[in-house]
């Protein structure tokens, strides 16, 4: 009944989604392909557009903010059964390129020495100064201690991308 009245045909003057007088980036074209994703499977969802680089963009770069897939994918994560970090990895392939690199970007921000890890030291600073988190020292070792799987004492990318899967689930 809602495709009533809907003509699936593009009219002259118009793109598939943009009038073509009227410049529109690739990024922006990406994002608003992502959230009319017909599929609702591969819609993304509020969080995934709000992390997407071409919303966060619009961000004052005096205040940096941690990408909202990647501050749930921290709160939310617990160490957890060696199967579900399995199941997890197995779908982070199907994390889109674009919140890729906005957690590359969080990452390397956190990674100060670019020793491709992120110590403790580093976490807790980068939160508290960088992001200006409002979690005390307790909560941010909680944090760590749990997105460091393998009880290392730093935290890789990969880690960081498989919190990020595992939030998908």
């Amino acid at each position: 009944k809602i495709k009533q009245g809907f003509e699936p045909s593009v009219k002259e003057g118009f793109g598939a989604w943009f009038p073509e007088d009227i410049p529109v980036s690739d990024n922006c074209r990406y994002v608003v392909g992502k959230m009319l994703e017909m599929n609702v499977k591969n819609r993304w969802t509020t969080k995934e557009c709000l992390s997407s680089q071409w919303i966060r963009k619009f961000e004052e770069a005096s205040t940096k903010s941690i990408p909202p897939i990647v501050r749930d994918a921290l709160k939310k994560f617990h160490h957890t059964s060696k199967f579900k970090v399995a199941i997890s990895n197995l779908f982070v392939n199907q994390i889109d390129k674009d919140h890729i690199e906005e957690i590359r970007k969080f990452f390397d921000e956190l990674d100060v020495n670019n020793d491709g890890a992120i110590s403790l030291k580093e976490f807790k600073d980068g939160m508290l100064n960088k992001f200006n988190t409002d979690l005390d020292d307790e909560q941010l070792e909680q944090i760590f201690s749990n997105v460091d799987m393998d009880d290392d004492r730093q935290i890789t990318f990969e880690e960081l991308m498989t919190i990020t899967a595992h939030r998908m689930l």
